[in-house]
Order: C-alpha cells, then sequence, then structure tokens
C-alpha cells in the first residue's frame, strides 16, 4: 500500500499583514510539496531497480546455464537427468513472471518518468516565481502581484497532483492485468491437472 506523499499542512497566510512573509510561506508549501512526491518516487525507484536488476540476472544466468547444460551433460555430468533443463527454464518464467505481477520493472521505469516530470515541475515553479517576484513596478498594486504568485502555485500543485494521480492510474492497469494474467495461469494450470487425474 503507498505512503501518503504530501508535504506538510496548508501554511498561515495573511497578505495584507506581511507580503514578503505570505509570499515566502506560500512558496515554501509547493516546494515542500513537491520535494516530498519527488522523495519518495526516487525512494520507491531505487527499491523497485534493486529487484528488476536482480531477478532479471538471475534470469539470465539461469537461460545461460539451461543453454549449456545439455553440452556439460554430455561432456561431464553424464548421470544428470535431461528434466534439469526444463526445470531452469521453468524457473527462469517463473522469475519472470514475479517480476511481472509485483511491477519491479514496470514500477521502476515508471518510477523514473515521474521523478523526472516532477522534478521539471518543481524547476519551471521556481523560475516563474522568480520571475513574477522580480516584475512588479510601481504600476502593479500588492493585490494583483499576490494573486498572480497564488495562481502560479495553485497551477504547479495542481500539475503535480495530475503527474502522480496519471502514474497511479498506469499502475493500477498494470496491476489489474498482472491478476488477470495469475488467474489465467492458474485457471490453465489447473485444466492441465485435472486432466491429468482424468487420463
Amino acid at each position: 500500500m503507498r505512503r501518503d506523499i504530501s508535504g506538510g499542512d496548508w501554511p498561515s497566510l495573511n497578505w495584507e499583514e506581511s507580503f514578503d512573509d505570505a509570499a515566502r510561506g506560500l512558496f515554501g508549501y509547493v516546494e515542500c510539496e513537491a520535494k516530498a512526491m519527488i522523495t519518495w518516487y526516487r525512494t520507491a525507484r531505487r527499491r523497485k531497480r534493486m529487484w528488476a536488476l536482480s531477478i532479471r540476472t538471475l534470469v539470465a544466468v539461469a537461460v545461460a546455464v539451461a543453454g549449456v547444460l545439455p553440452i556439460l551433460m554430455q561432456m561431464v555430468f553424464s548421470g544428470l537427468m535431461p528434466a534439469w533443463t526444463s526445470i531452469i527454464l521453468a524457473a527462469a518464467a517463473a522469475l519472470l513472471g514475479l517480476d511481472r505481477y509485483f511491477g519491479f520493472s514496470s514500477g521502476w521505469t515508471r518510477y523514473m518518468v515521474t521523478e523526472l516530470k516532477l522534478f521539471r515541475i518543481l524547476q519551471e515553479f521556481q523560475f516563474d516565481w522568480e520571475a513574477l517576484r522580480a516584475g512588479p513596478s510601481s504600476t502593479t498594486s500588492g493585490h494583483d502581484i499576490a494573486q498572480k504568485l497564488i495562481a502560479r502555485a495553485k497551477a504547479c500543485v495542481m500539475e503535480l497532483k495530475r503527474a502522480v494521480e496519471s502514474e497511479t492510474s498506469t499502475w493500477v492497469v498494470d496491476f489489474r492485468q498482472s491478476l488477470t494474467q495469475l488467474e489465467l495461469a492458474l485457471a490453465k494450470q489447473g485444466g492441465k491437472s485435472a486432466d491429468g487425474k482424468d487420463g
């Protein structure tokens, strides 16, 4: 189950009393939200990467061993049963199924893409915020500046949440597909077992 990746509570802002303090509070809130999301995805991505690489490495070794095993059985291990090749390949297939079911490889790439997207959104917000703060002139009222800053902060937060929601929706679809494939595989295996008993 996913942890809450919210950065913090909504700040108490008083634009009339202290414009600069309110601006800093709003900026800090949005930046904290973005960094919390980025940190969550970076940590989760590293865990997914570790599992994905471990499983892929084991699969590659298993396939390589299964490929040379028949030759070794002829040259060295003459007493070894040929069925071991099938067992090793079945184990490799099971590892790939495990990777797909738990979404290690797909999650790794999905988290990496989302992390980069969140980082881009944060950087765009930081530059736009500085441009808005540096832009006011004597003809621009504090109220107008505050409205622009609030609008830009809202746009950033909504964009951050859309990125997370998009990734989560993809995760849900992948998870449902994995469950469906697992159920089909189990049903197929159950059918084979029943046929074997009838025979």
